[in-house]
């Protein structure tokens, strides 16, 4: 809207939005398009769209910052920047211009990057105070933490200390040398000094040690799994032991698409939960989810001693482990052999459907399957009587 050479808003619909009170109103700002600025006097503010101030009259705001969350703008011919928290909410950053502020994706920061003669620090916006002084190689921003690096005198010699900070400009790990930093997922960084690891969440929590070894990351449950040097377990994402250590393995790659996970020990297989707690000591010989049961992921295939039996989700026994061998029929259904004979097992319910006493079960039709026993032969419904 234009009126006396001053702009303000109107709706597609003709009511006025805000009075034409402003030389130039800018395109709309980041975070949801709920910021506008505006010119007023040759000087720069930004207004929310009910036309309340956000900040103080500045020289300038940029104009290219509107996916950033902190702003660069101009305070009295001195650098300044708008950072804009995740909320919303806008605080004028009155950092020396000589610094300059950092964030990374729309991580809100209190920190700032110091160079100075061509060495770098951290600087704590909110405090006014020095973290790490000037007299870094590097300091970089690493989206969910900060790591500063020092080289000894003669560089060829290599790294002399490494500082790892949160984003929140907390100390993590401050070691003589290299220390390597993973970032495991959104929350979680792995560290790695001199063949020492450490695992931390992204508020500073040690969430592993250097007494135990990660020997990988399940992302999908978010579990760790540790090893002490000798046996493997499992821990979540708060530290806490859910598998103990005492167990030789857990197959990368074996785990169910339910979330369940297979442990082996003296070549015995256990049944672990999705939390990462042991539901079952490592019993078994042969271990595997019955995927097609029609309840997906709440019943496992069992084997110990040459004897065939079903798990169900809390690890507990559902179909004794005293058959001689089990075979899917179809959904919710098992095919089992028992002492010669052929009988059907419900798999939720663990009970017979039709007994033991059929010489051969098998080629399904129209949900019947196909059975013989003596001279007899036809097909069993759903509900294991003979047709």
């Amino acid at each position: 809207l234009y009126c006396g050479g001053k702009q303000g808003l109107i709706t597609d619909y003709g009511r006025i939005y805000l009075p034409p009170l402003y030389d130039r109103i800018s395109s709309p700002m980041s975070i949801g398009n709920r910021f506008l600025v505006v010119q007023d006097g040759g000087k720069y503010r930004m207004i929310d769209y009910k036309g309340n101030p956000l900040t103080e009259l500045l020289d300038s705001i940029s104009s290219d910052a509107y996916i950033l969350r902190d702003v660069p703008a101009v305070k009295d011919g001195n650098r300044v920047t708008i950072g804009i928290a995740q909320d919303g909410s806008l605080k004028l950053d009155n950092a020396p211009a000589s610094k300059t502020r950092t964030s990374y994706n729309g991580y809100s920061t209190p920190a700032v990057i110091i160079e100075e003669n061509g060495k770098y620090g951290l600087y704590d916006n909110r405090s006014g105070a020095y973290v790490l002084p000037a007299q870094y190689e590097d300091v970089e921003d690493k989206r969910l933490y900060f790591i500063a690096w020092k080289y000894k005198r003669d560089k060829r010699l290599g790294m002399d200390s490494t500082y790892v900070f949160t984003k929140d400009l907390q100390l993590i790990k401050a070691e003589k040398g290299l220390v390597s930093v993973s970032q495991l997922d959104d929350d979680l960084l792995l560290l790695e000094h001199e063949g020492r690891q450490w695992v931390y969440n992204n508020f500073g929590k040690l969430v592993m040690a250097d007494s135990l070894k990660m020997k990988y990351y399940m992302d999908g449950q978010r579990l760790l799994v540790v090893s002490n040097g000798s046996r493997v377990g499992i821990a979540d994402i708060n530290g806490n032991i859910k598998t103990p250590l005492t167990l030789d393995g857990i197959p990368q790659g074996e785990h169910w698409e339910s979330g369940f996970i297979k442990g082996v020990k003296n070549g015995k297989y256990a049944l672990i939960g999705k939390d990462g707690k042991l539901l079952t000591a490592p019993l078994y010989d042969f271990l595997d989810e019955n995927v097609d049961d029609g309840s997906k992921g709440l019943t496992f295939i069992a084997a110990k001693g040459g004897r065939w039996g079903v798990l169900d989700a809390a690890g507990s026994v559902r179909v004794p482990l005293v058959h001689d061998t089990i075979q899917q029929l179809y959904a919710g259904r098992l095919l089992i052999l028992k002492k010669g004979k052929w009988g059907i097992i419900d798999i939720r319910s663990g009970k017979t459907v039709a007994p033991f006493v059929y010489d051969e079960i098998g080629r399904m039709y129209r949900n019947q399957a196909y059975f013989e026993k003596g001279e007899k032969s036809g097909y069993l419904d759903d509900e294991g009587k003979e047709k």
